[in-house]
């Protein structure tokens, strides 16, 4: 979270939290006591509590990067639209943020003490808020840590959660008079007023339930639920010594170091130690996952390995390294193109926690383009794109796109094999492949196709075609096979002499497997591309040309057919 972020979230809950203070002079629930001592602690650790929010919420944001430039988490490998992946993410983060963390600072008598301070406050207004000592907000963003880490919930999820949850704190601990049947009706699924008033008694009964912070539904399922029936006999903060109704803002800090034992609840042993085990597992996956300070990019080491010469941008951190393509005579519309005007293969090294990544674009001719792809893809590179930059450009010339994240080590070989790829197949040396078929003369069968392809297509004028659908939301609205949204093959010639064509529809996290079984079926890849944008989720296609039996094809499509989802 950047500084601007945070000043935006703090105006925001600052006004939140103004808005509340004036309801609560408009519908209060009980009369406000005059003790401005209390409401001066209770901004002061406002004001701390904020600040370390703002710290550890970036920390969480960057771990949630970090792990997605690693690895795609389980709610983008799931393949779920933007906005479900927001409802998944705050549904998680309610569950061990909100009620987890909450749950066991009572359960573990060492964190009651720490916790305790929240509860001592006399009296409950939209100052308790954030009565919060800072073991507590690190304790409870450890818990966080736990779904960011295993589900791979997205930066802004987290930001977006903490935001909302600050919103709904304010109004659960505003003094406000709520209509009762509202309240209820509202409690079944979120945390209202009156049900968070409860948690605040003295009844240690009442104390040990309605932990949840934003959804209700965690007490209710795990039996921690108690109805708001007392309404105005609720007695707020502890036992009479321990409501800390004249501390000021360092007494309340240090209140975890007080040794009142029989103000902390008693629990099991068992218990206990599981609350311990979960707390610790939380701040283990920080300072585990997070992503070391990304060490200095050993360059020569890059430059060996790539046989190419680079240069180091310290602003950006990143290591490029280039290769004109000097063996090239392209001319386009008459113009003589030279390797600054777009005709340098590139690529560009960057530390990313334990690892490094690459990013890279290759000017290549276009019997050049599958012989280096099945290279950059067996050495364990990713291509994102294949297209052209030019029209009018003789000879033709693509432009093929990579990226990676491994040891830096890994990286280089890889890319200086691509390098070596590029070299070896210039001046003609690349794949071209051809046949001599008419579609007039189309003499294939058709249900040799289906049998390896489980499906039935058309044949019209020498062609015989097989479009298979995909699902998909431009804009709220469905959009299937008719609109695009599919993977089409059409096969022409004889059964031992066809060729075939088509596009592929892929999710993101498909390509790569899609690409990688054409390629070993020796079927050639031509452009990789969107065709649309805003979609939900988002929708990759890949033309493909191959020249073979039909059923040599159609058994690798089969095999990229077989690596996607659905």
């Amino acid at each position: 979270m950047s500084t601007r972020e945070f000043l935006t979230s703090a105006t925001i809950i600052a006004a939140a939290m103004a808005l509340a203070a004036l309801m609560e002079l408009v519908v209060p629930l009980f009369s406000a006591p005059s003790r401005p001592r209390r409401v001066r602690a209770n901004l002061g650790l406002t004001t701390l509590t904020l600040l370390f929010n703002w710290i550890l919420t970036s920390a969480a944001a960057l771990l949630a990067v970090g792990l997605s430039l690693q690895r795609p988490g389980l709610l983008v490998s799931l393949g779920l639209p933007p906005w479900a992946q927001l409802v998944a993410s705050i549904v998680m983060l309610d569950f061990f943020f909100g009620y987890l963390a909450h749950r066991t600072m009572h359960v573990w008598p060492l964190m009651w003490r720490v916790h305790r301070m929240h509860h001592s406050d006399p009296f409950v207004d939209v100052t308790t808020t954030y009565r919060t000592h800072p073991i507590e907000v690190a304790w409870r963003f450890g818990f966080m840590m736990v779904p960011v880490w295993v589900a791979g919930i997205p930066a802004q999820a987290v930001v977006i959660y903490r935001l909302v949850s600050a919103i709904n704190g304010i109004l659960e601990h505003a003094n406000l008079r709520v209509w009762p049947r509202l309240d209820s009706a509202i409690s079944l699924l979120w945390v209202t007023p009156n049900m968070h008033k409860d948690h605040h008694s003295r009844e240690h009964k009442e104390t040990d339930s309605n932990y949840g912070n934003i959804l209700s539904v965690y007490d209710r399922v795990l039996r921690t639920f108690t109805p708001t029936a007392r309404g105005l006999s609720v007695v707020y903060g502890l036992v009479k010594s321990d409501t800390a109704a004249s501390h000021s803002l360092l007494a309340l800090l240090l209140m975890p170091l007080w040794a009142r034992r029989s103000t902390i609840p008693r629990r099991v042993t068992q218990a206990a130690t599981t609350a311990a085990v979960v707390a610790i597992a939380g701040f283990a996956s920080l300072t585990a996952v997070l992503p070391p300070p990304a060490a200095a990019l050993d360059t020569a080491k890059i430059e060996e390995l790539t046989r190419a010469k680079g240069k180091l941008d310290e602003k950006d951190g990143a290591f490029k390294v280039s290769v004109p393509r000097t063996d090239l005579a392209v001319t386009v519309g008459g113009v003589h193109l030279t390797p600054p005007m777009g005709l340098t293969s590139w690529a560009a090294f960057k530390p990313a926690g334990a690892h490094a990544m690459v990013m890279g674009d290759l000017v290549l001719l276009e019997d050049q383009v599958n012989p280096v792809m099945s290279t950059a893809l067996d050495n364990g590179l990713q291509v994102t794109a294949l297209h052209n930059h030019f029209f009018w450009d003789t000879p033709k010339v693509m432009f093929m796109h990579i990226g990676g994240m491994a040891d830096e080590g890994v990286l280089a070989a890889a890319v200086g094999n691509v390098f070596a790829k590029i070299q070896q197949t210039s001046g003609g040396k690349g794949d071209v492949p051809h046949a001599d078929i008419d579609p007039a003369k189309t003499s294939l069968r058709s249900e040799k196709i289906d049998s390896v392809l489980g499906t039935k297509g058309e044949l019209k004028d020498g062609v015989y075609k097989v479009v298979i659908g995909r699902a998909a939301k431009m804009d709220g609205t469905d959009i299937g096979s008719t609109m695009g949204v599919n993977t089409w093959a059409a096969f022409a010639g004889s059964d031992d002499n066809a060729v075939v064509d088509g596009d592929f529809a892929m999710l993101e996290n498909e390509l790569q497997g899609v690409l990688k079984a054409l390629r070993a079926a020796g079927i050639n890849v031509v452009a990789i591309h969107q065709h649309m944008i805003g979609e939900t989720p988002r929708i990759m296609f890949l033309h493909y040309w191959g020249v073979g039996s039909t059923e040599a094809l159609a058994g690798g499509l089969k095999a990229a057919l077989a690596t996607q989802r659905n």
